[in-house]
């Protein structure tokens, strides 16, 4: 790790950093997530409290408070953050670049190349897209660096090595939770790569794998007990993370949305493509270790990719919020590069010259150009969701002015009515449905930000007091929005 910042290394995390910012300039440029039409209604400190802190992330927790102290302006916010989340994200690329080449030397400037690639295409994944989409990128992108960090001392087992994996695991839980499975895959990769050489499980796998879980215990059960900490000292509910005896019930759950999480992929990517590029390129794999006789090889590729399949749903032991994002699914959209990195270590396919090999080098270069043309499409279509926004709040919002105007009096309250029998409606697009182009002014959660955010109002949400006769007859109207009194009524499709 003492060469991670010599000439070359730099000169590398350059170019990645300004290759990935020239992909992500539709983010750079200014974006709106549904979250940040919230953040800019509640104010960076009760956001702070009442969702960072609440679900124990303290670094955005800080960050969000140093942002309420020096008043910086929401565009400048998100701007800022996305971008040192990239930087941070770049460095990653270099930091498993580094750790592959740890495990295997090399000289030759082409496998290194490859190497890059398999690097970017490992963090910069298709899943990835998700958390770069949110402010939380910043700290989420820590926690990807301290949990692969973490993962490697353990394996390496060098002078303090527990206590410094520990500390590193901590800090990403506090960063966020959700990318926990990245310590869990990455120590089962790790640990294989150093320490497998024949079929048998040797006793250091079995110690890596068991100091994995006594850090992984130590580690969430000091996020839940500080989570409960300031639930209690603040007196706000917790939502997200369910009790020990929801744990059964969450595993059925899990156990039901592999399959449609594999071949989904949360809308992410095209539905299919996931399973076809890791499909082939095991296939690839088997016939060349057959042909070599190391099928030993391909039955421990097929468990680690069982396993780290596994690993990115544990999260979900505790909560199934969110349990359809990609934001919960880092080491899914991952899996490909590590199945390169085991690939490239384990075997001498990369330095022969045959087909075998042209043909995983012709797939690595496809979904390496592919996953960079799903990026700057699936922000494209965030991008016309936003302006989606704008134009039906501001549509919304003469409407509302008219009405005030005619009936001399000012609309103070909203109040949503769910509609849950369309749920294509919650998007931007029907065409592309996802986290990036939910329809804030048709999301619970965003409806009354997203209107403020745009029109200037302070209206206030009425969640229980409806007015029983004034509600019917919004519902039996068929209307997607209608000013009753000094109450605005609007449809919702997802909650």
């Amino acid at each position: 790790m003492k060469k991670i910042f010599n000439k070359e290394n730099v000169i590398i995390y350059l170019i990645t950093f300004i290759f990935s910012s020239i992909i992500l300039w539709g983010f750079l440029s200014g974006h709106y997530a549904t979250d940040t039409y919230k953040i800019e209604d509640l104010g960076y400190e009760e956001y702070s409290i009442n969702y960072w802190l609440k679900d124990g992330r303290i670094i955005m927790a800080s960050v969000g408070f140093l942002a309420s102290v020096i008043n910086i302006p929401i565009d400048m916010f998100v701007v800022i953050l996305t971008l040192l989340g990239i930087a941070i994200s770049s460095f990653v690329v270099i930091l498993l670049y580094r750790i592959i080449l740890k495990f295997k030397s090399t000289d030759n400037k082409c496998i290194k190349a490859l190497l890059l690639i398999i690097s970017y295409v490992t963090i910069f994944n298709f899943m990835y897209l998700e958390n770069l989409y949110f402010v939380d990128i910043f700290a989420m992108s820590i926690s990807v660096l301290a949990y692969i960090s973490a993962a490697y001392i353990l394996c390496e087992k060098k002078k303090w090595y527990f206590v410094k994996s520990l500390f590193l695991s901590i800090l990403g839980i506090f960063a966020y939770q959700a990318t926990i499975s990245t310590f869990i895959a990455f120590t089962l990769l790790f640990t294989i790569l150093k320490n497998v050489t024949n079929i048998n499980i040797d006793k250091k796998v079995i110690q890596d794998i068991l100091e994995m879980i006594i850090i992984l215990i130590i580690t969430v059960l000091l996020n839940l007990l500080f989570v409960k900490i300031i639930v209690s000292v603040f007196q706000i509910e917790q939502t997200r993370i369910s009790g020990i005896e929801n744990i059964l019930i969450n595993i059925k759950i899990i156990l039901g949305g592999i399959p449609v999480t594999l071949i989904n992929t949360c809308c992410l990517y095209p539905k299919g493509a996931f399973l076809l590029f890791l499909f082939t390129t095991l296939l690839i794999f088997v016939i060349y270790n057959i042909k070599k006789k190391n099928g030993y090889k391909n039955l421990w590729l097929i468990l680690f990719i069982l396993l780290a399949l596994l690993s990115t749903f544990a999260v979900n032991l505790l909560s199934v919020s969110a349990f359809y994002s990609g934001r919960m699914r880092f080491i899914i959209g991952a899996l490909i590069g590590m199945v390169y990195i085991y690939m490239y270590v384990k075997s001498n396919i990369f330095e022969e010259k045959n087909i075998l090999k042209n043909i995983l080098v012709g797939i690595l270069i496809i979904y390496f150009v592919f996953g960079n043309y799903i990026y700057i499409n699936n922000i494209n279509f965030h991008k016309e969701n936003n302006a989606i926004e704008k134009n039906e709040v501001t549509i919304l919002n003469e409407y509302v002015k008219e009405y005030e105007k005619e009936n001399n009096i000012e609309i103070k309250y909203l109040a949503c009515v769910l509609d849950n029998k369309n749920p294509g409606k919650a998007f931007g697009t029907s065409e592309h449905q996802m986290v990036l182009t939910y329809n804030a002014l048709k999301c619970d959660w965003a409806v009354k930000a997203v209107i403020n955010f745009y029109t200037g109002r302070e209206l206030l949400r009425v969640y229980e007091k409806y007015d029983e006769e004034d509600y019917d007859t919004f519902v039996n109207s068929g209307l997607e929005y209608m000013c009753i009194k000094n109450v605005l009524y609007t449809k919702i499709y997802a909650r």
